[in-house]
């Protein structure tokens, strides 16, 4: 179901890309739905409200309007009143990321999800972009996540690729051979 809900968000998020006509218009919707995005995952009240079928939804997209304290802007508008019309507000969460993956996949930039269990310093944070435009031939985009449980070492994520030196996921493939392993019944001390 994620999974659909991501496709179907990325179909959306093309499509405001399309009808918008310049970056710097782009940018500014990614601002807007970031805010967005994060109003509504924090904000429990905005979600009914916006869920609701009996308000209409130009009124949900001028809730929205006050809620951020600007104009969202034509046609960012007429898009989020599309949005709600065909009950897709669920989807709010998560049109700013996948507007942000379109914008570099039209700009031939590929994302890079970094996974570590501490904060990258810049001379690895270099080497990752290097690595990552040498995989892909492309401009990378590093997405930083920083995931203690991990314990050490790097895990990227480029696009359905993993590449993962974990030290969590070391330490796990090492667990499973030494439980499949045959034991032995050499007999000690003949």
């Amino acid at each position: 179901m994620a999974a659909a809900r991501r496709g179907l968000a990325s179909r959306y998020a093309e499509a405001l890309f399309d009808v918008l006509g310049s970056d710097e218009e782009r940018h500014q919707v990614l601002m807007v739905l970031r805010r967005l995005g994060e109003l509504w995952r924090r904000e429990r009240d905005l979600r009914k409200l916006l869920a609701a079928p009996h308000i209409k939804p130009e009124r949900r997209v001028e809730a929205i309007v006050q809620v951020l304290g600007a104009p969202v802007g034509h046609p960012l508008d007429f898009f989020l009143a599309m949005v709600f019309e065909r009950r897709r507000h669920d989807l709010l969460a998560l049109l700013a990321e996948a507007f942000e993956e379109v914008m570099d996949e039209r700009a031939g930039v590929a994302r890079v999800v970094v996974v570590t269990a501490a904060p990258l310093g810049d001379v690895l944070r270099g080497r990752l972009v290097r690595i990552g435009e040498r995989l892909t031939g492309q401009r990378v985009r590093l997405e930083e996540q920083v995931r203690p449980e991990v314990l050490g070492g790097v895990s990227l994520r480029i696009g359905d690729r993993v590449i993962d030196f974990t030290l969590r996921s070391l330490l796990s493939a090492m667990v499973e051979r030494l439980a499949s392993a045959p034991l032995s019944s050499a007999r000690s001390g003949q």
